[in-house]
């Protein structure tokens, strides 16, 4: 194991140690792919604080830990489509969407994305299945969005009052409105 991080990595929580050898940390292998991905979402890192704090005299481009993520990321899949069939499986499912600022490339700003979640949590009724949520992004909230989320699902949806969860199909579908959205009509 080759010392990397030092003091600034261990102020970001890094620790002091980085897989080693260089070459493999250079390549990108799993452990360090892991790593980076983890200092990002656990410490809220941004790349470019990151690069900083780890690379101790590397040259580590921004764009080598981004495609370290996004490796990671490919890597994830199969996990989050056996998480999302699991979900579906559920006999009933709260469903939201939420707005997030997406890079824009050539324009300069961030336009609006959407995170769609589906969730499963019955604990409260001494329900079996583990509690899960994935989510799934989008560039929109329009109907279509939520029908391709939900194209094989059969079961109820628990949501708030936004007009495209009134247009599921009632024949595989039974919408459940949250009361706490019901002042909203």
């Amino acid at each position: 194991v080759a010392k990397a991080a030092g003091a600034r990595g261990r102020a970001f929580g890094l620790g002091a140690w980085w897989p080693a050898p260089v070459a493999a940390a250079i390549a990108g292998d799993e452990g360090v792919r892991a790593r980076v991905s983890m200092a990002l979402r656990e410490r809220d890192l941004a790349l470019w604080t990151l690069k900083h704090a780890a690379a101790q005299g590397l040259d580590l481009d921004r764009s080598t830990l981004a495609f370290w993520v996004g490796y990671a990321a490919a890597e994830l899949v199969p996990l989050y489509e056996r998480l999302k069939a699991n979900l579906l499986a559920s006999a009933k499912l709260a469903v939201d969407e939420t707005p997030v600022p997406v890079l824009d490339p050539g324009r300069g700003q961030t336009k609006t994305g959407y995170f769609w979640a589906i969730a499963r949590d019955d604990r409260p009724w001494s329900g079996t299945d583990p509690p899960a949520v994935v989510y799934t992004y989008a560039p929109g909230r329009g109907g279509e969005h939520l029908d391709k989320l939900l194209a094989d699902y059969r079961g109820i949806v628990q949501c708030d009052g936004y007009a495209p969860y009134k247009k599921l199909p009632a024949d595989r579908i039974t919408v459940a409105f949250c009361w706490s959205h019901l002042r909203r009509e």
